[in-house]
């Protein structure tokens, strides 16, 4: 996928719940973009297609609530400690059930 691809994926999705995409850094080979999803949180991606990583990140509040990476092929999930009985809790807690049409996104 080259770096144009991606960014139309990530504006695709991101539509879908009518959120803004803006593209935070661009190299030859990788991009960074961030979709606000509220004043305090957003989501940042970032891409890189030499090397194939990927990195999905939920930030709130100037810490790093959810993520999963990609590196080498190898997908990890980080949690944070967050209370469930907020909204954002409850969405962190049942893993962000994506559509259908934005798992391929999501899985490269």
């Amino acid at each position: 996928m080259n770096l144009d691809e991606f960014i139309e994926d990530v504006k695709k999705v991101a539509g879908l719940y009518s959120l803004k995409v803006e593209v935070l850094a661009r190299t030859k080979n990788a991009v960074k973009v961030r979709i606000p999803v509220t004043e305090n949180t957003y989501i940042q991606l970032y891409y890189n297609r030499e090397s194939g990583t990927k990195n999905y990140v939920l930030i709130g509040w100037n810490r790093r609530l959810f993520g999963r990476d990609c590196v080498g092929g190898e997908w990890t999930s980080i949690r944070s400690k967050i209370p469930t009985n907020t909204i954002l809790g409850r969405m962190v807690a049942r893993k962000f059930q994506f559509r259908s049409s934005s798992k391929r996104f999501l899985n490269g």
